[in-house]
């Protein structure tokens, strides 16, 4: 069969993906390419289309591992010869069956102060997802803290707290953002970091929080500029937030679990894989949760995912609304909170699904202990 070398361009137009996929593609041995005697990159067509044939059903472009986990086998085979298998595009799995569900789950939820987590033991829960006070927000705390330092002490006591009772190897995330309090703008991403990795976790990532541009609730910076059109009148208004990604010590591989298997699809569709993370924000509104600053419930969704298995334990050292709770019991996951505000007591209730218990098939123990 007479076979046609393609340059680069028109490899990428046949396979329906961009030049720079079809790169990483080529480095992770998806297909191959030769080099002509002027250096020039050029791939086979009969290659490429067989390539196409064993992946049929993949709709692109998706990043090269998704390619990978679609077709399964590599493409270049020892034994030509061999029978192409046509790999169907995987179907997502239906809801488990009742008696598939897994066991009950407990959550706890502590009025207490988080800088003393007395209840829980050493190395003993396994994911913190959290969101601490925003510094003087306006709005929602303004004045809370009488100056900065009283908050970074809060910052520094809970992150010794978190490294004691987190389990090696396991992950914990903070959701915070810089300040701007009576025009000083204060570096929280940064000291929260610093703070964290002085405790002696090792700094993993960070995921910008991205919302949308109709959502800003402090006064609109940017219309500065507006009135006066001239240099150094520049204030952006911020529509981001950050997600800290902090581990202790190493995790050890190897542990599978097809309940806490994440879905891929789910995963490519809202693009879990960037470090931009597009969620709406949730705001105050009349007749609705009346909690400052609650995260969306999509962020602990994710991150629980992300880092959990079923069955562990999640914890959340400024639990708030009961946000985080809501979703680990959602997600079959145990949950540990920890809040100072004890008018949250019913709003908690409600989110968390306490007058509910049966509400998953299984019989949930949640419990409250007041020691504020």
């Amino acid at each position: 069969m007479k076979d046609n070398l393609l340059n680069t361009r028109k490899a990428a137009n046949l396979l329906g993906v961009s030049i720079s996929t079809i790169y990483r593609m080529e480095k992770q041995g998806l297909v191959k390419s030769f080099k002509t005697p002027g250096g020039q990159r050029r791939f086979s067509e009969n290659e490429l289309k067989e390539y196409l044939e064993k992946s049929e059903g993949i709709v692109a472009p998706q990043t090269p591992a998704f390619y990978k986990f679609q077709t399964k086998t590599s493409l270049w085979k020892e034994e030509p010869s061999a029978p192409v298998a046509v790999i169907e595009r995987p179907t997502r799995l239906a809801p488990a069956k009742r008696e598939e569900v897994s066991a009950p789950t407990f959550h706890k939820i502590i009025f207490g102060d988080c800088r003393n987590m007395k209840e829980l033991k050493d190395n003993s829960v396994h994911l913190m997802v959290t969101s601490p006070p925003y510094f003087n927000a306006p709005f929602d705390y303004s004045g809370f803290f009488k100056s900065y330092d009283e908050f970074l002490s809060l910052i520094k006591d809970f992150a010794k707290e978190t490294f004691r009772v987190l389990a090696e190897g396991r992950i914990a995330c903070v959701n915070c953002d810089d300040m701007l309090v009576n025009g000083e703008k204060y570096p929280i991403v940064a000291d929260v970091t610093r703070i964290f990795v002085d405790t002696g976790f090792r700094y993993r990532d960070k995921i910008i929080w991205r919302k949308p541009e109709g959502y800003i609730r402090i006064s609109r910076r940017s219309g500065v500029i507006l009135q006066h059109p001239y240099p150094m009148y520049f204030y952006p208004d911020n529509i981001q937030e950050s997600i800290l990604i902090f581990q202790k010590g190493k995790y050890k591989y190897g542990k599978s679990d097809e309940k806490s298997k994440i879905d891929v699809f789910e995963y490519q569709k809202n693009k879990w894989y960037l470090s931009v993370w597009d969620m709406t924000n949730r705001l105050p509104l009349k007749g609705q949760e009346n909690y400052p600053a609650a995260f969306p419930d999509e962020l602990p969704y994710r991150l629980i995912k992300l880092f959990s298995y079923v069955g562990e334990t999640v914890l959340d050292p400024f639990l708030g609304s009961g946000t985080t709770s809501a979703v680990a019991r959602k997600l079959r996951r145990n949950s540990i909170g920890y809040e100072i505000d004890k008018s949250l007591l019913e709003i908690i209730k409600k989110k968390i699904g306490f007058y509910q218990k049966d509400l998953f098939g299984q019989e949930d123990t949640i419990e409250f202990i007041n020691r504020v």
